[in-house]
């Protein structure tokens, strides 16, 4: 056997590692989305969005208009 090839346990161990990485990174970002949904949602994650989006087009606005 070559000194650079996995066996199979460790080919079998890479795979679940992966198989956990993966399930647990979309856990993180269901959990993350559920949490910032429910905030926005308010009436007061919705006047930060406004205001938000708002500031973000005036910068948008403002660069286009110098010539940006």
């Amino acid at each position: 056997m070559d000194q650079g090839s996995a066996g199979l346990g460790e080919r079998a161990a890479f795979v679940v590692g992966a198989l956990v990485a993966s399930a647990s990174w979309q856990l993180l970002l269901a959990g993350a989305g559920a949490t910032l949904g429910r905030f926005l949602a308010g009436p007061r994650g919705r006047r930060w969005t406004a205001a938000l989006g708002g500031t973000a087009v005036l910068l948008l606005a403002a660069r286009t208009a110098l010539g940006g």
